[in-house]
């Protein structure tokens, strides 16, 4: 906080510094809380994608052990 400085420094100059100080700060929790919101989606579509990984594996694992062929593409014939 620049409310330290009154006991400092006065006049314009001193305002006009406390008010760009106050406005940067500002500026910099509004970008924190902005990545703190990114960096939980990215956590939460991370743990949804090896979810989805996971499901796909164990479908694909159930199909070959039923005697089927998958491929690439991801169609299936009868093995």
């Amino acid at each position: 906080s620049s409310d330290g400085t009154r006991e400092h420094w006065e006049g314009a100059a001193a305002e006009a510094a406390r008010r760009q100080a106050g406005s940067v700060a500002a500026a910099a929790a509004a970008l924190a809380r902005q990545l703190i919101a990114a960096s939980v989606a990215a956590t939460d579509g991370a743990e949804q994608l090896a979810a989805a990984r996971s499901d796909v594996l164990d479908v694909l694992e159930r199909a070959r052990r039923d005697g089927l062929a998958v491929a690439e593409d991801g169609s299936v014939t009868r093995a």
